[in-house]
């Protein structure tokens, strides 16, 4: 187990699946055929920092690890990206932490996390199939997202690290706020 005195933590410059989290199944684009908005993925969502650069400059967290074989991964300063989901009218109170490695600047890990109680899954899916309430809720590695052979020990640095900051918890909050009340004034 990873624990936070042995990384340094730096702010840095067949199932069923709800609208919003099923991946879109053609990308729209425009009249040159160019994708309409080539900062977001084929999932439907999008990197806070595409909206709010600035913000996700000054924001957005990193985790050096140093000594790194001891917890299955390379030395190096993992940087955890927030994405959010961009469908208008959804409130699913998730992020997605898009992991990437410098200096290799690989996708290592995408790791799904909703902060909000299982009974608050379960009422906003209109089910209580227990793995995808536990799947939303998270954390988890995304289904059908890029991983690496090190996204499990990047998804025990999220377990034991970034969810436990209650600070950076109520910023990735904070973000989705803005994240979400900017989706909805473009619609």
């Amino acid at each position: 187990m990873i624990s936070a005195g042995m990384i340094r933590v730096i702010v840095a410059a067949g199932k069923k699946y709800k609208k919003c989290c099923f991946p879109k199944e053609e990308r729209r684009p425009d009249k040159d055929g160019v994708d309409e908005d080539p900062i977001v993925d084929d999932w439907g969502y999008e990197l806070f920092g595409a909206r709010f650069p600035e913000i996700a400059e000054k924001e957005t967290r990193s985790i050096t690890v140093m000594d790194g074989g001891r917890f299955g991964l390379p030395d190096g300063i993992y940087v955890f990206h927030e994405m959010f989901c961009r469908e208008h009218g959804c409130d699913c109170r998730r992020v997605f932490f898009y992991v990437t490695s410098a200096p290799r600047h690989n996708v290592d890990a995408v790791v799904c996390y909703g902060w909000e109680s299982a009974d608050f899954y379960k009422k906003w899916y209109k089910d209580d199939d227990a793995d995808m309430i536990t799947e939303m809720k998270g954390p988890a590695l995304n289904l059908g997202s890029p991983q690496s052979n090190h996204a499990p020990a990047i998804l025990e640095l999220v377990k034991n690290v970034l969810i436990k900051d209650k600070d950076y918890m109520e910023r990735v909050k904070r973000h989705y706020n803005m994240f979400k009340a900017d989706v909805d004034k473009r619609s």
